[in-house]
């Protein structure tokens, strides 16, 4: 994939799904259906990628600051309790400034999943709600603020969506994020919280030859992005074991 680098210090892109879902581990989920939250499991996953992402950071010699992270996350429940846990095993979590939210980064919204539009009711578009008060509570109070992506950067939504056109909102969003923000920022290490589908598109868009048809929880791509473009170092998985049933 040719995008340009105009830093010629290596960035390093975490692309990954999001961890266990509640209602994946044979328990009743609090939230909305559609905007399910994380099982203790998913929790702890996600902390897991958190500390092979320090690992990571001190072979490379990247000093663990949160000027050093910036966390880009689909605005599901499930994705940025993801993220933020990750922040807790990285040791960055505290008074964290640069988490965003990206429409272009949210669920496949296909008809046999969804019988409405989910983003109508996800907790981050419903801040009145329960559920917003216990995500904000219990995983963003650590935290600064969160804010969305200029819209420049993000992608347009639309419900349905076939199967090609989330293809394309995924890897378009993944384009722009890369050539208009992360390429521009002074930022080392990039955190990108998506779902299943999203961190496959972006995989084969970044390696056509790639023969990955499945995503684990936490399944997380390491991508370096330096002045030939963006390569894919290695995958990481959480070093937890898991028992639930398979759901994007």
């Amino acid at each position: 994939m040719e995008i340009s680098c105009t830093d010629f210090k290596s960035k390093y892109i975490i692309v990954m799904r999001h961890a266990e879902r509640a209602d994946c581990a044979y328990k009743k989920c609090t939230f909305e259906e559609d905007d399910t939250e994380l099982s203790t499991l998913g929790d702890e996953q996600s902390i897991d990628i958190g500390l092979q992402l320090k690992e990571f950071c001190e072979t490379k010699n990247i000093p663990v600051l949160k000027s050093n992270v910036t966390v880009i996350s689909s605005p599901f429940s499930r994705t940025i309790m993801t993220a933020s846990k990750v922040l807790e095993g990285l040791g960055v979590i505290e008074e964290f400034d640069n988490f965003y939210l990206c429409n272009g980064l949210g669920e496949y919204l296909n008809e046999w999943q969804f019988t409405e539009n989910p983003f109508n009711v996800i907790a981050v578009n419903n801040k009145e709600s329960v559920h917003y008060q216990t995500l904000s509570e219990n995983y963003l109070s650590a935290m600064k603020p969160i804010k969305w992506i200029e819209k420049s950067l993000d992608s347009e939504v639309g419900y349905p969506e076939s199967a090609s056109d989330n293809q394309s909102r995924y890897t378009s969003t993944f384009y722009k994020l890369v050539d208009n923000f992360i390429d521009l920022s002074e930022t080392r290490i990039f955190v990108i919280s998506t779902h299943g589908y999203g961190v496959l598109h972006i995989e084969k868009y970044i390696d056509y030859n790639t023969n990955s048809y499945s995503v684990d929880y936490c399944q997380s791509l390491v991508i370096d992005f330096g002045p030939e473009g963006c390569n894919i170092l290695t995958t990481w998985f959480p070093r937890i074991k898991k028992k639930s049933l398979y759901k994007f």
